[in-house]
C-alpha cells in the first residue's frame, strides 16, 4: 500500500531583528525564500515572500504548508547589525492520493518476475506478488522442482503481518510516493510458511520458512 509524506523544507530568511536606525531597518531589511533545489528571491515584505514561495510550489501544495516556529540562522549580523533569522515551511501528513493493494515479496523473492503468482497493479513494485500467501506456496513447489533429490513436506503457515503497520517509508526526499509497511520490525514474527527438507545424507530433516513481507 502506498501513501506520500513529503518534509518539504523551505527557508524564508529575514535580515528584520534589532535594527540600528530606521533607515537601516526601511532599506536593509529583506525577505526571501529559498527552494531546496537552491533557487530563491527576495521581496520588501514578509507576506510578499511567503505569497511568492506558495505561488512556487504545485498547486496541491500552496494551502497545506506550514510554517514552523521562527529561529535564528546562527549567521552573523549584517553591516546594519541585522540578524538573520529562518522560517522553515513543512507540509503536514496527508491523506493518499492513491492507495494501491498490498504488494508481496517472499523472502526477497518477488515472484511475479517468474510467472507463478499474479502480480499486483502497484507501479513501484510491478513485480511483488498480489497474494503473499499464495506466492509463499509458490515459492515452496518452486523449491521442490528446485531440489528434486529432497523431500519438502508438511507446509504450515505462521505469524501474522503487523496491525495497523510497523511504519512508513519514503521513497525518497520530496517523493510523492511511499510505502506503507505491514512487514513486523522483527522480521521472523511476519507472516510465513513453515514447512520441512530432508536431502538424502541429512540425519534428520530441517525445519525451513518462506518469509512474506507485505507493503
Amino acid at each position: 500500500m502506498r501513501t506520500w509524506n513529503v518534509s518539504l523544507m523551505l527557508l524564508l530568511a529575514m535580515y528584520a531583528a534589532q535594527p540600528i536606525s530606521a533607515e537601516a531597518q526601511t532599506s536593509d531589511n529583506t525577505f526571501c525564500y529559498t527552494t531546496a533545489s537552491g533557487s530563491y528571491a527576495c521581496f520588501g515584505t514578509f507576506e510578499a515572500a511567503e505569497a511568492a514561495l506558495r505561488n512556487a510550489l504545485p498547486a496541491s501544495y500552496r494551502n497545506v504548508i506550514q510554517p514552523k516556529t521562527p529561529q535564528p540562522s546562527g549567521s552573523s549580523p549584517n553591516a546594519q547589525g541585522l540578524e538573520k533569522w529562518r522560517v522553515d515551511y513543512f507540509i503536514p501528513d496527508q491523506p493518499p492520493e492513491t492507495m494501491y493493494p498490498p504488494t508481496h515479496t517472499v523472502s526477497g523473492w518477488n515472484a511475479a518476475s517468474n510467472g507463478i503468482c499474479s502480480a499486483s497493479n502497484d507501479p513501484l513494485d510491478p513485480n511483488g506478488c498480489l497474494d503473499g500467501d499464495a506466492a509463499a506456496i509458490a515459492r515452496f513447489e518452486y523449491s521442490r522442482s528446485f531440489l528434486p533429490q529432497c523431500t519438502l513436506n508438511n507446509p504450515g503457515f505462521e505469524g501474522a503481518y503487523a496491525t495497523p503497520f510497523s511504519r512508513i517509508d519514503a521513497q525518497s526526499y520530496q517523493s510523492r510516493y511511499g510505502s506503507i509497511q505491514y512487514t513486523p520490525n522483527n522480521f521472523n514474527s511476519t507472516r510465513r510458511l513453515r514447512y520441512t527438507t530432508q536431502c538424502p545424507g541429512w540425519t534428520s530433516p530441517t525445519t525451513d520458512y518462506n518469509y512474506i513481507a507485505r507493503r
